[in-house]
């Protein structure tokens, strides 16, 4: 069976006359990036940058809420940077 999948983006006459002076965003690698489901206040940073990680070690420490989540590293490395 064959698939084909397409980006399509449907725009108005004067939409698409404009479209070419917008500058486009390059997409995120979010695979090496600790991400929260929704916002949220940040108690405590236990890493610094430099510092090696393990998988599922907790990174950021966030006061109790509603559901329990709790951002850790998703694979073994390094931390290179940190950004509020």
């Amino acid at each position: 069976m064959l698939v084909l999948q397409f980006d399509v983006q449907i725009l108005t006459a004067k939409l698409a006359e404009h479209w070419k002076y917008m500058i486009q965003k390059p997409k995120a690698d979010l695979s090496t990036m600790v991400i929260a489901p929704m916002p949220g206040m940040v108690k405590a940073v236990t890493a610094n940058v430099g510092d090696q990680v393990r998988i599922s070690e907790v990174v950021i420490k966030n006061p109790k809420c509603c559901f329990k989540f709790t951002p850790c590293a998703n694979f073994p490395g390094f931390l290179v940077t940190l950004t509020t």
